[in-house]
Formats: structure tokens, sequence, C-alpha cells
């Protein structure tokens, strides 16, 4: 007897002491340039965000998530290039560009242009841009830097090489070599932001000067004029990636990408309780009828006294 459950707790030891010592695959960082599909996914409950993935012309395809996730779902139907960490046949984007280019920055426009106090003032432009994993890449092309210095706050992809380079007489360095981007001026810089109409009086000025069509707002308050011959009247008040380059410090964008859809605030599933992250202190079903909102499952309190009450 002894034998017997000493054979038996051998044959399921060995396969588990097999899986025990096998090796997990780690997240590697890669990227892949093809077309954006768009996998609609239907729910019993409320609208589901479709399912996004990028599918390169040799058949690789990866399912996208990330923060990243609704901006590359806004470029559907257009060849991208997406980068970020793969496991398996999916990629958490921390950056992605039009077109096919590997050797592009993604990340949030910090200004840091010093100017003295002359009149008029002399600038020496630079930016910096912090990516999403925090690390920074410094942008100190005259050209790009000025463009870049009134795009503050605003969520960007450039194309361009970077490279480490030594800390530049007279400025203030973390390190003493700083990973520096020299951006492609050929191509067009991608900048994220929150579309309005740019409103002008009737005043005569003259010279006559060129006025902007519309504004782009950005997360930090900041906002930049928009220069373009083309009608985005669809995009209004949405949040879109345009494309374009900056002739001087004016914006001038040529392309556009469709509307940033956010996730729906509904739970998709039934069961999990009402709202996920959309406001709401209390669960759909919740009876506000008659009185106070319920108190939620999580003990914070409901509407003041009276909110909710059915009224003739």
């Amino acid at each position: 007897m002894k034998t017997l459950l000493a054979v038996i707790a051998l044959a399921f030891a060995a396969p588990a002491a097999a899986f025990a010592t096998s090796p997990v695959p780690a997240d590697t960082f890669g990227s892949l340039t093809g077309t954006v599909k768009i996998t609609t996914v239907y729910c019993i409950r409320a609208p589901c965000p479709p399912m996004v993935s990028v599918e390169g012309a040799n058949g690789v395809s990866v399912a996208i998530t990330g923060v990243l996730l609704r901006d590359v779902e806004s470029l559907r139907g257009k060849e991208i290039t997406v980068k970020g960490l793969v496991s398996g046949h999916t990629m958490n984007v921390t950056a992605v560009a039009p077109g096919r280019s590997h050797n592009f920055v993604t990340g949030i426009v910090r200004n840091t242009t010093v100017c003295d106090r002359m009149v008029p003032a002399t600038c020496r432009y630079s930016v910096d841009l912090e990516q999403l994993d925090g690390s920074v890449i410094k942008v100190t092309d005259e050209k790009m830097a000025k463009g870049l210095s009134t795009l503050d706050g605003a969520l960007v992809s450039v194309k361009g090489n970077v490279t480490n380079t030594p800390c530049p007489p007279g400025q203030m360095c973390i390190q003493l070599y700083q990973p520096t981007l020299w951006p492609d001026h050929r191509a067009n810089i991608w900048v994220r932001g929150n579309l309005s109409h740019a409103y002008h009086t009737m005043e005569v000025t003259y010279p006559p000067t060129e006025k902007a069509k519309y504004f782009l707002g950005f997360p930090n308050g900041g906002a930049a004029a928009v220069f373009t011959g083309k009608n985005y009247q669809n995009l209004i008040d949405r949040d879109a990636w345009f494309s374009g380059s900056f002739d001087g410090d004016k914006l001038r964008v040529t392309k556009s990408g469709y509307a940033v859809v956010p996730d729906p605030a509904i739970s998709i599933f039934p069961w999990s309780g009402g709202f996920v992250d959309g406001g709401s202190n209390v669960p759909l079903d919740s009876d506000t009828n008659g009185g106070a909102a319920v108190v939620a499952a999580s003990g914070s309190v409901g509407a003041a006294q009276g909110a909710g009450i059915l009224r003739d």
C-alpha cells in the first residue's frame, strides 16, 4: 500500500516540479508597424469598447492594451508604428507614430526655454519630452524646440534619432550625458488635443495678419493656435490626434485621426456592481426614490438629504 501511494505521489510531483522550474517568458520591449484593426464587441447590458489590434504585413498581429489603447483606436484603418512591452500576442503601448518609422519619441511636452530680460528678449529654446515610463528626452534643436515650446503640456510624437549628448556648457543637468532627440525635419509631428473654434473680432489690422482657425487645448489648461485650410468641424470639443509641421511657432495642421473615444463608465458585466469609475457613489440599481441616495457598498454617503426625490 505504501509503495502504491509513493508511486501516485511521484506521478503528481514530477509534472508539478517540471512546471515550477519551467521559465516564465518575461515581457520584452518591441515595436511593430501595421494597420489598426477594430473588432466590435457585443455586450448584454451596456455598450462595450471594441478590441484593438495592429496587424503587420508579415502576418504578425498584437492586441493593444495600456493608456494609449483608445488613442490607437482613433487611428483605425491607418498604418502606424507602435512601441511597448510585448507579452505573448499582447502589447502594452507606450509610444505611437504614423507610418513606418521606428525612430520616434512619444511624450508630454515640458517647456524648459530660458529667455533673458533684454528687449527684445533672446531665448534659448529647449523642451523635455516626458515619456509614459517617466524617462525624459531632451530636444535642443532650435527650430523644433521653438515650435514644441508652444505645445507645453501636450502629448506629441516626434520622429528622429535619440543619442546621448554631453550636458551643454552653462546649463545644469541631472546627469553628465542626457538622451537628446535630433528631429527629422522632413516628417510631420503628431499632437493630441481637444479642438475648439478660434473666434475673431471684425477689427481690421494693417498689415493684414493670418488668423488661426482653431485652438487645441491640453490637459494642463494650455492651448495652441491651429492654422489650417481644412474643415475639422466634426472634431470640435473632441480629443484627437493631428498631424502637421511648424512654420516658425505656428502649427500648420494637414491631417487628423478620428476622435479619441474614452471607455464607457458603465460596467459591461451585470454582476460587477454598476458604475466603474464613472463618478457615481452608488450602484446603478440603488433606490433613491423618496429620500437621500442609498449608502453605497463601500460606505460612502450618497447625495445630500432630499436628493433623488420624485417631484410632481
